[in-house]
């Protein structure tokens, strides 16, 4: 089982990759700015309020997933 961080994962491509990586039981990370319906329904760690083009989003990023 690997340990997967997925951005942009609100919908769309990301929301799917999610989707898959959990269908085949990794550990998945979503990361995005605003999370949704869909994506809480997969059962996946969700990290939002994360801008990925903002320095200081990413550090918050970085200090919450430490390990």
């Amino acid at each position: 089982m690997a340990t997967v961080l997925v951005t942009g994962c609100n919908r769309g491509i990301g929301l799917e990759v999610c989707r898959q990586y959990r269908g085949r039981g990794d550990s998945v990370l979503g990361v995005c700015r605003q999370s949704s319906a869909e994506l809480a329904a997969l059962g996946i760690r969700v990290i939002d309020n994360i801008d990925v083009s903002n320095a200081d989003d990413v550090a918050k990023l970085a200090n919450t997933v430490d390990d």
